[in-house]
């Protein structure tokens, strides 16, 4: 059996390692993260100083979630364009480059997270050369930096509900191809999707958090229910590409 043979199997395996990679990323940065805010002025010094004492953590997390979103989450975006680009080509396109969007700007949070352990250590420790520790100039770099991550953390959470909602369209209601998933796994991609949209009212109200869980519940669920089935179906073959 050759790789080509293989996709489905490969595509399985890769769901379920990255919806484990997701649990320790989220678990590893909201272990890590602080509960005050970079948009309040009179809060990004305790924001700092949080990062800073847990640096471990945050280094940890962004270590987990450079390996996921480097590798499995591209594959997953691949995996979905060429599993189901038989069945409706266009949201199959859409769902693969929504996905690849959100794992480049997902990777932007990693490497964000990481500037800001450096940023808290010069701001709590003092910095090089003969920048002090408290320096005003280091608190505010930080508090540009903790806004733009938490910024592209919304954006990739557009750019992840774009991806699932085209993705459960295909399982839900496009025609049938030569990879058929049940529908209602459908509707959890669905969920996912538009619990990523929602994602955004935590800007301007605090109790739109909760759709934060809910999309990581059923992100999970979506990732390893696939993956299963995919893994159950492994003698299934993808259409050619002239499909």
């Amino acid at each position: 059996m050759d790789l080509s043979q293989r996709t489905v199997s490969i595509v399985g395996v890769a769901l379920i390692v990255g919806a484990i990679l997701t649990v320790i990323n989220i678990g590893l940065t909201g272990a890590g993260s602080s509960d005050k805010s970079p948009f309040e002025r009179d809060e990004v010094e305790e924001y700092l100083t949080d990062i800073n004492d847990n640096e471990g953590l945050v280094l940890a997390g962004a270590a987990v979630g450079v390996v996921n979103d480097g590798v499995f989450v591209i594959v997953a975006a691949a995996a979905f364009f060429i599993l189901f680009r038989d069945r409706s080509p266009f949201l199959a396109t859409l769902s693969m480059v929504a996905i690849a969007v959100a794992a480049s700007l997902s990777l932007v949070v990693d490497i964000s997270n990481v500037l800001l352990t450096g940023i808290a250590a010069d701001y709590v420790e003092g910095g090089a050369g003969d920048i002090p520790a408290g320096d005003s100039s280091t608190l505010e770099l930080g508090r540009y930096v903790g806004m733009i991550t938490f910024a592209f953390v919304n954006l990739l959470f557009t750019a992840v509900g774009t991806g699932f909602v085209a993705l459960g369209l295909i399982l839900v209601g496009a025609p049938q191809g030569l990879i058929n998933p049940p529908k209602w796994i459908g509707w959890v991609a669905i969920v996912a999707g538009i619990s990523a949209w929602l994602a955004w009212l935590v800007v301007v109200t605090d109790p739109g958090f909760v759709f934060f869980p809910i999309q990581l519940l059923s992100t999970l669920v979506l990732l390893i229910s696939l993956g299963v089935w995919l893994l159950r179906h492994s003698d299934l073959q993808p259409a050619p590409m002239k499909a």
